[in-house]
């Protein structure tokens, strides 16, 4: 009775919390109290367009995610999204900030060894690095830098193109005999 008919996209468990993101048309990201196995019961619930892949703690009361933004109306894939949502109160969620880069793929939306978020010793903020494979205007695919904090939100660092070594579904620019 969580979410009939939809799936888990993931799950995240921080102390006798857990947050569960399940998807259909709209992303419910569910607070759980697992305080008692026995009993779980839900705490909150936000709902927005789209779906997280992968969540990460970004300090004791948020979670700073990588999925996909979709249009609630339409349907339509707008892109790999990231966000962080405010768990301070279990009860009501709330989602802070939003980043859509655009038509295109991160390997991180499916492998979590993809996604590094490296923890700054200020609360809340970190430096996330991810590979980006960009479909909108020519192709792209690059090393994303980006800086994060909780209470300011994202800012695009750069990124490191290595489009160039990526020819021919992934094919060797270099004759095999070169290595």
């Amino acid at each position: 009775g969580l979410a009939e008919g939809e799936r888990i996209f993931s799950a995240r468990f921080l102390g006798d919390i857990g947050y569960i993101v399940t998807f259909r048309q709209v992303d419910p990201l569910f607070a759980i109290d697992l305080s008692n196995p026995e009993n779980p019961r839900v705490l909150g619930e936000l709902k927005i367009p789209g779906f997280s892949d992968y969540m990460h703690p970004l300090g004791d009361n948020h979670l700073l995610t990588i999925g996909r933004d979709i249009d609630e109306a339409t349907q339509r894939d707008n892109g790999t999204a990231l966000q962080i949502f405010d768990v301070t109160d279990p009860a009501n969620p709330l989602a802070t900030f939003k980043e859509v880069l655009g038509e295109g793929y991160s390997e991180a939306n499916h492998n979590h060894k993809a996604f590094n978020f490296y923890a700054r010793e200020a609360p809340d903020t970190g430096l996330l690095a991810f590979p980006f494979v960009s479909y909108e205007g020519s192709f792209s695919s690059t090393l994303e830098l980006w800086d994060v904090s909780a209470s300011a939100g994202f800012s695009r660092r750069g990124a490191v193109d290595h489009s160039d070594l990526v020819v021919d579904d992934c094919g060797s620019p270099y004759p095999v005999e070169d290595f």
